[in-house]
C-alpha cells in the first residue's frame, strides 16, 4: 500500500496460504523462518488480510469518526472486478466496482441514509448519494 502497487496484493498473501498447508487455523504469533517456526494460533490478526481487501483493493476508508463520511477510492491493481459488503458501526456497504478502462469505472454503490462520502478514480472525485446509485467516472 505504501509502495503504491496493488498488483503486488496477490504476492503479498503469498504466506496466508503456505500457513493452510501447515495445517494452521489462524496466522502464527510471529511469521519466522521455517529453521524457527512458532505455533502459537491465537492472535486475531489472521483477520488482517480481509482488512486490507476493504480498505486498499476497494479502497473503502473512514474520513470521519463512525463511518458518518468515508471515501472509496479502489486499486484495483490486477483485478478490474472488486465486489462486496462491508460492516460499518451504521450499516453496510454494498459496492459493485468495474474497471472498464484505464478511463472508466461504473460502480454501484449502496451507503446507509446515515453516511456521506465521495468515490475516487485517478483523482477524480465524485460524491455519493445515500442509499443504492450507479456511478460511472470517465477522465
Amino acid at each position: 500500500q505504501k509502495a503504491d502497487r496493488p498488483d503486488l496484493f496477490e504476492t503479498s498473501l503469498k504466506p496466508w496460504f503456505e500457513l493452510i498447508s501447515q495445517n494452521m487455523t489462524t496466522t502464527l504469533e510471529r511469521m519466522e523462518s521455517p529453521e524457527k517456526p512458532t505455533r502459537s494460533e491465537v492472535h486475531p490478526w489472521s483477520a488482517s488480510p480481509l482488512w486490507y481487501f476493504f480498505t486498499y483493493l476497494a479502497g473503502i476508508n473512514p474520513k470521519k469518526y463512525s463511518y458518518e463520511e468515508i471515501e472509496i477510492k479502489p486499486a484495483f491493481g490486477k483485478l478490474n472486478k472488486i465486489q462486496g459488503e462491508m460492516g460499518t458501526p451504521v450499516g453496510s456497504i454494498i459496492f459493485n466496482l468495474n474497471k472498464k478502462s484505464e478511463k472508466v469505472l461504473s460502480a454501484e454503490i449502496h451507503i446507509p441514509e446515515s453516511m456521506s462520502g465521495f468515490l475516487v478514480f485517478k483523482n477524480k472525485k465524485v460524491a455519493l448519494k445515500k442509499g443504492r446509485h450507479i456511478y460511472m467516472i470517465s477522465l
